[in-house]
């Protein structure tokens, strides 16, 4: 009898010491502390190594520890992804947020995380073209109009104009401040052009040739249309063309045959 009480206190033993350790580690375990939980099962597992129940526990705390650090894993790529795209750079989101995908590929929010990156950094490179392409269009205008003033300066007026009316077509929806300055310009070009065809139109026919001054007048009035001053020395020049041409002579009023100083 003695071996029969003996055997029964061990066994009666060693069940309190299973269920100390499964009430100890279920308690970690719901807790979410399953490393302790592990612990508090191996423990147990220890005094009784065929128990199923403390077996099958040690498996649980171990997935479950698996799980919580693939979870830390995946929460923690996608806070570095969150960050980089806070910064508007999509492209090492997107890396992160890949990686935590790769982990957990059935996570939606991860695909539509990565989707809103890529559509961002897709916005991001437009902008940053129609920025290069503004600023090319703006050195290339820029430059027209310099070439212009230089012209101008020089007083090469139609390839001034040339270049000022190049630089509107460039660019037809400029601001309108840059636009009335490209204008003005040309119209000052265009103030001088008439201003210099008149002195050489006025010189022609001081010196009695009529065709060349009114050559030039009527190449001023093609500038300025509206202009009646210049319609007037056109009529004037003719006058005395056709008047010198009847009478074979100087026309008397004519400043040709005023005496010279």
């Amino acid at each position: 009898m003695i071996p029969l009480v003996v055997w029964g206190f061990g066994s009666v033993e060693r069940f309190g010491r299973t269920r100390k350790a499964v009430n100890e580690g279920d308690s970690y375990y719901t807790k979410g502390a399953y490393e302790k939980a592990l612990r508090a099962y191996e423990n147990g597992l220890n005094g009784n190594p065929e128990d199923s129940v403390l077996q099958e526990k040690v498996k649980q705390a171990r997935s479950a520890i698996t799980a919580a650090l693939h979870k830390s894993q995946v929460d923690e790529l996608i806070r570095q992804g969150d960050s980089f795209y806070a910064k508007a750079e999509y492209d090492k989101a997107i890396s992160e947020y890949q990686k935590s995908l790769t982990l957990d590929p059935d996570n939606a929010v991860l695909s539509e995380k990565i989707q809103r990156a890529r559509d961002a950094a897709a916005a991001a490179l437009e902008r940053q073209e129609r920025a290069a392409t503004a600023g090319a269009l703006e050195t290339q205008v820029g430059d027209l109009i310099s070439q212009g003033d230089s012209y101008y300066a020089a007083r090469r007026y139609d390839q001034a104009i040339a270049q000022y009316q190049r630089a509107l077509r460039l660019d037809p929806d400029n601001s309108l401040l840059l636009g009335s300055i490209i204008q003005g310009k040309i119209q000052r070009v265009r103030q001088n052009q008439i201003g210099a065809l008149t002195k050489r139109g006025d010189t022609y026919y001081q010196n009695g040739s009529y065709d060349q001054a009114i050559d030039q007048y009527k190449k001023a009035l093609d500038l300025d249309p509206n202009n009646q001053a210049l319609v007037q020395k056109i009529q004037h020049a003719n006058n005395a063309k056709e008047w010198e041409r009847a009478h074979s002579r100087l026309k008397p009023d004519s400043p040709a045959a005023q005496p010279k100083n």
